[in-house]
């Protein structure tokens, strides 16, 4: 495996709370940084479900409606795992 080098700036609290955490689990600072990197990149980003109005919905249904590609690919590509509704943005 090849390592690329590289320097971030990480505020004094958050550098502490790595190190603390590689020393407990004996890992270098190295390998306890690229874990969680990688870690935090195969994870999906979002924890809060996605509240969708009618306009989203409308334009996912309308493939002649002018935001049809957008709401697709927000759809295929961006949409959180869960979805919550509202009866005040769904009425539009």
């Amino acid at each position: 495996m090849w390592f690329v080098r590289t320097t971030i700036d990480l505020p004094d609290e958050l550098h502490r709370a790595l190190k603390k955490q590689a020393v407990q689990r004996g890992l270098t600072l190295r390998e306890m940084a690229g874990r969680l990197l990688e870690q935090g990149l195969t994870t999906r980003m979002t924890s809060l479900p996605d509240l969708l109005d009618a306009s989203v919905w409308i334009a996912l249904s309308a493939p002649e409606h002018v935001h049809d590609a957008r709401a697709r690919r927000y759809w295929d590509e961006e949409a959180a795992d869960d979805l919550v509704f509202c009866r005040a943005t769904a009425l539009a």
